[in-house]
């Protein structure tokens, strides 16, 4: 800023037409006019404390843009805008501009105007992130926390008033998660107690119980807990009973938290309610939501791929193999892996064009209404991968299986089954002969593979889903892989889907290989047929699904590479069709 006492005056100048007639026609007025309304349009971060105000629309004038001369009458802004949040803007500007003692000063001034402003009239609970960005600045000397708890007892008394629309609430939270007015847990805790058995508000009831637990009255906070558990469950009854898909949307939000409370209680607090069974039954009434969702739901209605062409190409190929062996060949090559690369750029592409559908949360409801699966945050990964790029490759894993199954696996299977009459003994020699098969789980390969050979190929995939965990547990551990957890003097095998999480994986079985099994047994956003395998949750319904026999396929394909990593037998002409 300048030192010339004729530049700070004609600058002062500006800023007061710019105040008083923002369609001031003097160059000063205009700039000083579009520096205000450029800081007043300014998207507020409050939690980033390099820059923590950003351009909202594309003309105006952004922080880093402030040249000294704007900065100038920034600082007399500051001083002498009627406005308080414009006031606030510009002292912080000036602070995150300034260093050493003015920055301080700047700092204390941000707060000070801030205190003043928090019981004025027209302060607005949509004016929580400037308090949110006060807390972020304060602490940098006494005089400055001394502000700063002037601030938390004011938004106290906002709470207590309260604020219309339940933004005391909101207050409340964000103070409570930012870890503030603990001196004041003890009366919030019981202010939201009280107007929540008044009103049976659930949001109130759940603030008073994380008050008491901050204020370390663990009783209280129980007793609080279990009321909040019966309330969300006594109103997602009466919900399920509407019928409603849309209600039993909320309500199975509604009964995961009753359920989160529960968890967070003692045993002994639950005898002394008689609630020791409350957890079974909101379980039951989050099925019961689950219900209501699969009886609205509909099947795929989207015509699959028409794939008769290459399946004719395939069929006429084995007809006119030289040799069995050669039929099996083209059978097993018939069909190339997922390609990872291209599977991953198209799930990309689809979410770039689509975010509000990829991104959207999902959940997984069996056919009992029990949810086995949720999708997590967007910003999560799953195998190296975004969750929502993931659970779109998923959903295109899925239409993979469920047309390559019917139209070219099943026809080619018949063709080679009626021509090549393999026996248990001849597939118990092609695991013996496989250089990815340990050598003790030949005889239990090979039998499955021929259960599925003859047909039955349910019988086939529940015998094969812990032989492919067994296969990669040991290539993993070949590699170097830890493959085990040792605790407290006992080591238990880590499951498949921790071992598929290994990024060893793609090394000793091939990228393309490791997907199809992170797809089929992975858990997160695909059928997790190793999950349903292992705890019994496959009804003979899945008899009729395309999953047996692509798992028997795909296994038969794996076993017979020649070495780790192929993918296996020498492609066909078919394969390159494909």
């Amino acid at each position: 800023m300048t030192d010339d006492p004729m530049d700070s005056e004609r600058w002062r100048d500006a800023a007061h037409r710019a105040l008083a007639s923002p369609a001031a026609e003097d160059a000063d007025a205009r700039r000083a006019a579009k520096i205000v309304s450029s800081v007043k349009d300014y998207f507020l971060h409050p939690a980033d404390r390099v820059t923590p105000y950003r351009p909202w629309w594309p003309d105006d004038i952004g922080p880093g843009d402030l040249t000294d001369e704007d900065m100038e009458i920034v600082s007399h802004l500051a001083g002498i805008a009627d406005e308080w949040r414009l006031r606030i803007r510009c002292l912080d500007i000036i602070a995150l501009r300034a260093s050493g003692g003015e920055r301080v000063d700047a700092t204390l001034a941000v707060l000070v105007v801030l205190r003043d402003a928090v019981s004025a009239p027209d302060f607005r609970p949509t004016d929580t992130d400037l308090i949110a960005r006060a807390l972020a600045l304060g602490g940098l000397s006494p005089s400055h926390k001394s502000v700063l708890e002037e601030i938390e007892d004011k938004v106290v008394e906002l709470i207590f008033a309260p604020l219309p629309d339940l933004h005391y609430i909101s207050f409340s939270r964000f103070l409570r998660e930012d870890k503030r007015l603990h001196r004041h847990a003890s009366r919030l805790a019981a202010r939201f107690a009280f107007s929540a058995r008044g009103r049976r508000s659930t949001l109130e009831m759940e603030e008073a119980a994380e008050w008491a637990l901050i204020a370390g009255d663990r009783a209280h906070a129980e007793e609080l807990l279990l009321d909040l558990a019966q309330l969300l469950q006594q109103e997602a009854e009466s919900r399920i009973a509407e019928g409603r898909v849309d209600s039993a949307a909320y309500v199975s939000n509604q009964l995961g938290l009753a359920y989160r409370c529960f968890l967070r209680t003692s045993v002994r607090a639950r005898r002394a309610r008689g609630l020791e069974g409350l957890g079974d039954e909101l379980t039951a009434a989050i099925r019961r939501a689950g219900l209501v969702f699969l009886t609205h739901s509909t099947t795929r209605s989207a015509p699959l791929p028409d794939l008769t062409a290459l399946t004719d190409h395939i069929l006429a190929q084995m007809s006119e193999a030289t040799s069995a062996e050669h039929a099996r060949i083209i059978f097993l090559s018939a069909l190339a892996l997922a390609d990872y690369d291209f599977e991953v750029a198209a799930a990309k592409t689809i979410r770039e064009k689509f975010p509000l559908v990829t991104d959207v949360p999902r959940r997984t409801v069996e056919k009992d209404g029990r949810i086995s699966a949720m999708s997590g945050r967007k910003e999560q990964d799953a195998f190296g991968v975004r969750l929502p790029v993931w659970h779109q490759m998923m959903r295109s894993h899925t239409i993979r299986v469920s047309t390559v199954v019917p139209q070219i696996l099943e026809p080619t299977w018949q063709q080679l089954r009626r021509s090549d009459r393999l026996s248990r003994a001849d597939f118990i020699d092609i695991a013996s002969a496989s250089a990815l098969v340990p050598p003790d789980r030949a005889r239990s390969v090979g039998t499955a593979l021929f259960y599925g050979y003859v047909g039955d190929f349910f019988t086939a995939f529940q015998l094969l889903v812990p032989q492919i965990e067994n296969l990669v547990r040991h290539r993993l551990r070949d590699a170097g892989e830890s493959t085990s957890r040792y605790r407290d003097g006992v080591e238990d095998e880590n499951s498949l889907p921790s071992l598929l999480g290994s990024a060893k994986l793609d090394e000793v079985l091939d990228v393309r290989m490791a997907y199809e099994l992170r797809a089929l047994f992975g858990g997160i956003g695909g059928p997790n047929l190793r999950h349903r395998t292992a705890h019994g949750q496959l009804p003979d319904a899945e008899e009729d699904s395309p999953y047996p026999l692509y798992v028997w396929w795909l296994t038969w394909k794996f076993v017979s590479a020649s070495r780790p990593g192929e993918e296996g037998p020498p492609p066909s002409p078919a394969a390159s069709s494909d």
